[in-house]
């Protein structure tokens, strides 16, 4: 996952040469990379003002918005229920 700047259009983003370019500064001793998987992700951010309204709770995929690839909000949701397991259970 790599930053990419606004003024660069999508198809160039994508393509292959592109992610070359940006990676041969990178990594050192080759030339030309695997890569298994090219993707846009646009990075925004989103924070609710309260993650509880009387008895509901933002937890999971809906309270941390992440970049879909490394299984970071699935992360965030176990940590949030594991979280609010505990405080449940003391009350």
């Amino acid at each position: 996952m790599l930053p990419i700047e606004p003024e660069i259009d999508d198809e160039t983003a994508t393509s292959w040469d592109f992610a070359q370019g940006v990676l041969r500064p990178i990594v050192t001793g080759t030339s030309k990379f695997e890569i298994g998987h090219i993707a846009l992700f646009r990075v925004h951010q989103r924070v609710a003002p309260s993650f509880r309204s009387h008895r509901a709770l933002l937890a999971g995929d809906a309270a941390h918005i992440n970049n879909p690839l490394g299984g970071m909000g699935m992360n965030g949701g176990i940590h949030d229920a594991v979280n609010v397991g505990g405080r449940l259970a003391a009350v």
